[in-house]
């Protein structure tokens, strides 16, 4: 089976096909610039994933169930979010850093744009997805690798601080742990959300 294999550069939507794995360039904002850059910020459920396309426009479709809306407006109580790649009539898309949300998964997301279509809908890519999972006592937040959020800052950086800074996957401001550390709940993070102006 031959792999696609994409490059995302972090300021162009421009997708070249590559011959071997890329990392993925993608510029590390503040939480709240991924917040204030985000047309909608919702607590939801995938219920539902299916891919469509081929060749260099394989798309993965993942619907999600709609908790509660922390910023913005959408009519229905659930939305389909368009992520590039993925596998489909036998043909597979890879594109460098993507972790697609998993059926079942429980999560705060944060949507650059409802119109149009991009590699990825959520801004900052995994600087705006946040799995939640229950830790025996309360609901708590942590990153797409894993890592437990401790702690949120909601101050706005300086656009010349991380305009040249790479992201790792997490926001700036998002402050992390291991998987036994001391958790911050899932209401005190859609706070802190809702707090940023």
């Amino acid at each position: 089976m031959k792999n696609l294999i994409i490059f995302a550069a972090a300021f162009t939507s421009v997708v070249l096909s590559q011959p071997s794995a890329q990392a993925t360039s993608i510029t590390q904002r503040s939480f709240s610039d991924v917040t204030q850059g985000s047309e909608l910020v919702f607590e939801g459920t995938v219920v539902g994933i299916r891919t469509e396309g081929e060749y260099k426009n394989i798309r993965t479709l993942v619907s999600f169930e709609i908790i509660d809306i922390l910023k913005g407006s959408y009519p229905g109580d659930e939305i389909t979010l368009s992520f590039l790649g993925g596998k489909s009539r036998g043909k597979t898309m890879k594109v460098g850093s993507m972790k697609y949300p998993k059926m079942g998964e429980h999560g705060v997301y944060f949507v650059r744009q409802l119109e149009g279509s991009h590699v990825h809908p959520l801004k900052g890519w995994s600087q705006g997805h946040y799995i939640v999972r229950h830790d025996g006592q309360k609901n708590i937040v942590q990153t797409t690798n894993g890592k437990i959020v401790t702690a949120v800052s909601t101050e706005k950086s300086k656009s010349s601080d991380n305009a040249f800074t790479l992201s790792k996957g997490v926001a700036s401001g998002i402050e992390t742990g291991p998987q036994n550390g001391e958790a911050i709940s899932l209401s005190s993070f859609k706070d802190k959300i809702q707090s940023i102006k």
